[in-house]
This record gives C-alpha cells, sequence and structure tokens, in this order.
C-alpha cells in the first residue's frame, strides 16, 4: 500500500440522510445513512471503501467519474497538483505556462468540449507571444500529456485525447503567424 504522507484520510460523515465525504473542497454523497440504527448503510460504506481506495491512489481526482463533467480548471488543478513532486522544476514551470494558457481561452468548459481546434487557438497564442517554434511544439505536447493522463484518472474521454493527438507540430520554415 502506498504511504499516505502528510495527507488525512477523508472520513464519511452525516449530512442529514446521507453519508457523505468532504475532500479535495467539495462533498461527495456516498449514499443514505441508516437513520433507525445511527449507521450508514451497507451501500454507503462501500461506496466509502470504494472512494477512499481512488483517494489513496489519486488524490486530486478521488470521486470524479464519467458521469459528472469535470471542467478545464479541475484537470489543470489535479494535474498540476499530482506532477509537482515528479517533474523537474523547469518542466513544471512549462506545464504551468501552456495549462494557464488553456485557462485563460477555455475557462469553466467541459474537458470534453475542447476539441483540435481548441488546441490550435492555444497553440496560436503560444505563437504570437513569440516563442520558438520548438517551444511552442512542447507546450502543445505537453497539452496533450495533461489530457493523457486524465484520460487515465477518468477525467478526460478517451475520443477527446485521441483527436488532441491529430494535431500536428509546427513545421521548420513555414510562417506561423495568422491574421
Amino acid at each position: 500500500m502506498p504511504k499516505l504522507s502528510d495527507r488525512h484520510v477523508p472520513k464519511l460523515c452525516r449530512d442529514g440522510r446521507y453519508a457523505v465525504v468532504y475532500a479535495n473542497g467539495q462533498k461527495y454523497r456516498l449514499g443514505k445513512w441508516n437513520k433507525d440504527t445511527d449507521i450508514p448503510t451497507e451501500s454507503a460504506l462501500t461506496a466509502y471503501g470504494r472512494f477512499i481506495a481512488e483517494w489513496i491512489v489519486a488524490p486530486y481526482s478521488a470521486g470524479k467519474h464519467r458521469n459528472v463533467e469535470v471542467t478545464i480548471n479541475e484537470l489543470v488543478k489535479a494535474f498540476l497538483n499530482e506532477k509537482k513532486a515528479y517533474i523537474a522544476p523547469s518542466d513544471y514551470w512549462s506545464y504551468t505556462i501552456a495549462l494557464t494558457t488553456i485557462l485563460q481561452l477555455y475557462d469553466g468548459i467541459p474537458t470534453d468540449s475542447f476539441t483540435p481546434k481548441s488546441l490550435k487557438a492555444v497553440r496560436q497564442v503560444f505563437v504570437e507571444r513569440g516563442y520558438s517554434r520548438n517551444y511552442c511544439n512542447k507546450l502543445t505536447s505537453m497539452i496533450k500529456t495533461a489530457f493523457k493522463w486524465g484520460v487515465g484518472e477518468e477525467l478526460v474521454q478517451e475520443a477527446t485525447h485521441r483527436s488532441l493527438l491529430c494535431v500536428t507540430q509546427l513545421e521548420a520554415g513555414r510562417q506561423w503567424i495568422f491574421l
């Protein structure tokens, strides 16, 4: 079992008739609370066990499932929080530049609404900022990596990531300033 470090395991709480968990700044409803015996129902305990298992593996995306639309903001926050300890500081800075640029343009939209045209628009912002062709390609690749990670965490549909892979890199010798 992985080490939990200094994070506290979210506790099962009662909220009226429901068993809930407070984690990542949100409340997750897990099932009914049996008011006669004042204990959670069997299904709520099972859901809590599942939540904790997911939380141990990926604390920032626990409880997020495909029936809930995840926004670009949530993907960026979860990705950067998860990768902060594992990425070199210079790469982390580049990821921050790439992902905050997405937030400037696509703040609050669902991750599955991010299309290849959206990625090209973000890439165009990099070009307009005067970044080199190689750096623009690197930042674009980092965005694709964040979406790939999101697929593994069930925050993004696989089809969304596959469509982003179809965006080609900027080629050498071409004019990339669009008006």
